[in-house]
C-alpha cells in the first residue's frame, strides 16, 4: 500500500522532502503522517522504494524524488503522434478549443470510450505527455489548475477547414460576411474568439487563408468565396516541379520548405492553405505524390509511380537538350540513361501511350501521321528567378492548349506553337 501511494504521488511531479507533505495532502485529500505506513521516518519509507520505480537524490531536507525518464520506443512514438490527433479532436469540440487539465482524463474517456493510459506512450505523467505535444497543444497555468488548449496554428487550421465545409455546403459556394458568425455557431456551437487568434475581425482572420477563401465585394455586401481547389491545383504543379528537380523524385518533409523556396523564390506556409502542418497539406496532393513514414521523424514524400516515370523521361529529354523526342528514340535514350529497358508494365500500364497519357502535368503526346513523340510540358521547367515565377504559372495554363518551350543555358525563351504544327525531330 505504501509503495502504491508513493508511486501515485511521484507521478504528479518531482519533489523535495520539504514539498512532500503538501503534495501528499493535495493528492490524497488527507494530512501526511508517516506513522500510517508503519515507520517512524520518511527516510525509512523511501529506502524501501525500488530503484526501477523512482530515483532518489539524497541531500538532507533537499532530497529530491522523481520518476526516471526513458527513451520512447518507435511504437510509443507512433502511438503518441496518433494520440495527438485524438487530443486535437477532443479539444475541437470545446469552447475556445480548450479545457481544464483536471477535466482532461474524464472528458477523454467519455469522448472516445477508452482510458488514456499514459504509459502506452512512454511517459509516467499526463502533464509530461501533453507537454510533449507542443506542436498541437499548449498547457497554460490558470490559478491552481492548468488549461489545455490547441495551439494558435491548430485553431486557425480548424477554422479554415470549417469555413471550407460551410462554403462547400452552400450551393453557390458563397457566404455573406455579415451572416458568417450566425452560420458558424449554428454549425459548430461555439463562436470564434478573435482575440485568441491575434486578429480583430473576420476579414483579418480570413486574410490568413488566401489559398482557401477570399472576400469579394458586390456593391454594399461582402461575401466569402471559395478558392481552395484552384489554389491546391497550382500548388500541386509547384510541388511537382520541386520533386522533378530533385535527384530521386523524393524529399524529406523537413527539406520541402527550403527546396520550394529555392525553386519558386517564395515561402511555402501551410496555414495559408488551411493546414497547421506541412505533412497534412502534402496528403491533399495524393494525385501526384505519396507520403511515407507519416508518423516518424524520417517522414518523406515521393512521386507516384506514374510521375516517377515522368521524372526519368524529363531527365532523358533535358540531358539530351531536347524538349521532344519520338517514341523510338525515347526508348533507346531511356535505356542508356537508366540502365534498364523502358517497360510500361513496370509503372502499371500496358502501353507507352497510356503511361504518358496518365501524367498530363508533365508529358504530352504529339503526332504527325503514324509517328508519335513525347513532349515535355513547359510548366514542368523551374523558373530561373522571381521574375519568371508568374510566367511559369501562366505556362501551366498554356500547356493545356498545346504549347511547348525551349530552354537555353542563358535563360528561358518561350516558343508557343500549336501541337498540330509540331515538327518531329
Amino acid at each position: 500500500m505504501a509503495l502504491y501511494d508513493l508511486t501515485m504521488l511521484f507521478l504528479i511531479a518531482q519533489m523535495t522532502l520539504q514539498e512532500f507533505p503538501s503534495a501528499y495532502e493535495r493528492c490524497f485529500n488527507k494530512s501526511w503522517n508517516v506513522i500510517d505506513y508503519g515507520v517512524c521516518d520518511i527516510h525509512d519509507l523511501l529506502a524501501e522504494v525500488p530503484e526501477n520505480m523512482a530515483m532518489i537524490s539524497w541531500n538532507g531536507e533537499n532530497t529530491l524524488v522523481f520518476i526516471p525518464k526513458r527513451e520512447q520506443t518507435k511504437e510509443e512514438l507512433i502511438r503518441m503522434r496518433k494520440f495527438s490527433m485524438e487530443v486535437e479532436e477532443l479539444l475541437s469540440y470545446q469552447p475556445r478549443f480548450g479545457m481544464l487539465f483536471s477535466k482532461f482524463i474524464p472528458a477523454f474517456h467519455h469522448h472516445f470510450g477508452h482510458q488514456c493510459r499514459v504509459g502506452d506512450y512512454g511517459f509516467n505523467k499526463l502533464i509530461e505527455l501533453l507537454e510533449a505535444l507542443q506542436d498541437v497543444i499548449q498547457v497554460e497555468e490558470q490559478g491552481d489548475d492548468r488549461v489545455v488548449k490547441l495551439t494558435r496554428n491548430e485553431q486557425l487550421a480548424l477554422i479554415a477547414h470549417r469555413t471550407s465545409e460551410m462554403l462547400q455546403a452552400n450551393r453557390l459556394h458563397l457566404i455573406n460576411v455579415a451572416l458568417f458568425h450566425e452560420v458558424y455557431v449554428r454549425s459548430y456551437t461555439y463562436s470564434i474568439c478573435f482575440k485568441d487568434l491575434g486578429v480583430n475581425n473576420l476579414e483579418e482572420l480570413m486574410a490568413l487563408f488566401p489559398h482557401v477563401v477570399e472576400i469579394v465585394s458586390d456593391g454594399a455586401e461582402k461575401r466569402l468565396h471559395m478558392v481552395e481547389k484552384m489554389q491546391l491545383s497550382q500548388l500541386a504543379q509547384q510541388i511537382l516541379v520541386v520533386l522533378l528537380e530533385s535527384t530521386a523524385g523524393q524529399l524529406l518533409i523537413s527539406e520541402i520548405t527550403h527546396a520550394y523556396q529555392q525553386v519558386w523564390h517564395q515561402q511555402l506556409l501551410p496555414i495559408e492553405y488551411g493546414h497547421s502542418r506541412l505533412v497534412t497539406l502534402m496528403k491533399n496532393l495524393h494525385y501526384i505524390l505519396k507520403v511515407k513514414n507519416e508518423w516518424m521523424d524520417d517522414c518523406f514524400i515521393e512521386l507516384t509511380l506514374g510521375h516517377q516515370f515522368a521524372h526519368k523521361v524529363r531527365s532523358v529529354l533535358i540531358k539530351n537538350n531536347r524538349l521532344s523526342m519520338t517514341f523510338q528514340e525515347l526508348i533507346i535514350k531511356y535505356q542508356s540513361l537508366c540502365g534498364v529497358a523502358l517497360q510500361p508494365t513496370d509503372y502499371g500500364h500496358t502501353t507507352l501511350t497510356s503511361l504518358i497519357g496518365a501524367v498530363p502535368r508533365v508529358l504530352s503526346i504529339v503526332s504527325k501521321g503514324a509517328r508519335q513523340a513525347v513532349t515535355l510540358n513547359p510548366s514542368c521547367l523551374a523558373p530561373h528567378g522571381p521574375a519568371e515565377v508568374e510566367d511559369t504559372n501562366k505556362l501551366r495554363r498554356l500547356s493545356d492548349q498545346g504549347v511547348f518551350i525551349h530552354k537555353h543555358d542563358k535563360g528561358m525563351s518561350i516558343l508557343i506553337q500549336l501541337t498540330t504544327q509540331f515538327v518531329l525531330f
